[in-house]
């Protein structure tokens, strides 16, 4: 087996029993890092979420700012070298070794200009980093994830440290790297020298369960489903439209019911470009993607939204 516990000579191999993946070495393992999930995860508490969501945070703020001036140079120089996948974390679609096919400055820059050049950020339609990969097409988890692990990556050597330091393992010996680090008390990238990890002649950062996962938690089409239609079938039975449902009673009485989610992905969603039909409904009503935030309730203890180890079991282990 491949996977750094077995590579390490550590002697647990069920992730009830772990804080971290277990990730397959040389090779990309089918998870991301989803923002949102880690956000969640600091609402509850975990030490390294709130540590990697501060990060997030100041780190959109600040693009959020550029954006709303329409001030390209700076965000483009928020993102210049800082959104390409960074190998360590072993995460990401390559079949086989990570080769660092994820996002770049060329895929994340024109989607944040296309969404500028719509007004999604300026009618505040964009409320966090998750966001960008609901609005803009070609982002998708893989591509989210890469920006974000640049942003985080502090946190997570620090959390490869710990790891190190708690099944008492060696450092393999290996020259300071240097990496550009967000820093929120500058709001900039600041060149950073770092010790790196290594397990079987790769370097590795390990990431906490809670971060990831296989898909978003947020995504265009889920928002579609669980806000966007919910708010047309409200608009349709308030209008009493044809698309509506007429239910005749036992005692003659007919009860008018909204429109099914499949009857509107029929007549209104067939036909065009699902975030067109989005994005119309939600200038509209731009209070549909804070709702849309909400949703995931936040319950402290609460593991709905976070990945199973067993799954990470079957993943990491039995795929």
């Amino acid at each position: 087996m491949k996977n750094f516990t077995f590579q390490q000579g550590i002697e647990v191999h069920e992730h009830q029993f772990l804080d971290f993946a277990d990730i397959r070495i040389g090779k990309d393992n089918r998870l991301f890092i989803d923002p949102y999930r880690v956000h969640l995860a600091a609402l509850d508490g975990d030490v390294w979420a709130k540590k990697a969501d501060a990060l997030i945070s100041s780190f959109f703020h600040t693009l959020l700012a550029a954006a709303s001036q329409k001030d390209f140079s700076a965000i483009r120089n928020l993102i210049l070298n800082t959104c390409e996948e960074i190998n360590d974390t072993q995460l990401g679609f390559s079949s086989g070794k990570p080769c660092g096919n994820g996002a770049s400055c060329n895929l994340i820059f024109p989607a944040i200009q296309q969404m500028i050049d719509q007004d999604l950020f300026a009618q505040g339609l964009v409320i966090d980093i998750a966001d960008i990969a609901i609005w803009a097409p070609g982002i998708g988890p893989d591509h989210l994830s890469d920006w974000v692990t640049n942003i985080v990556w502090p946190v997570l050597h620090e959390f490869t440290k710990s790891q190190f330091l708690k099944y008492g393992l060696s450092r393999e010996p290996a020259q300071p790297a240097m990496r550009l680090a967000w820093r929120p008390s500058s709001t900039s990238w600041e060149n950073t020298a770092y010790e790196s990890y290594s397990c079987d002649g790769h370097h590795i950062l390990l990431c906490p369960k809670k971060f990831l996962h296989q898909k978003l938690l947020l995504s265009a089409e889920d928002f579609l489903t669980r806000q966007v239609l919910t708010y047309r079938q409200k608009e349709h039975l308030d209008q009493k439209t044809n698309l509506c449902r007429y239910v005749s009673k036992a005692d003659g009485s007919i009860t008018i019911k909204e429109p099914s989610k499949k009857t509107l992905r029929q007549y209104e969603v067939n036909g065009q470009n699902h975030l067109d039909y989005v994005r119309f409904h939600t200038r509209e009503n731009p209070d549909l993607i804070r709702r849309y935030h909400e949703q995931p309730e936040f319950l402290p203890g609460s593991t709905e939204h976070f990945i199973s180890d067993a799954k990470l079991d079957a993943i990491l282990y039995h795929a």
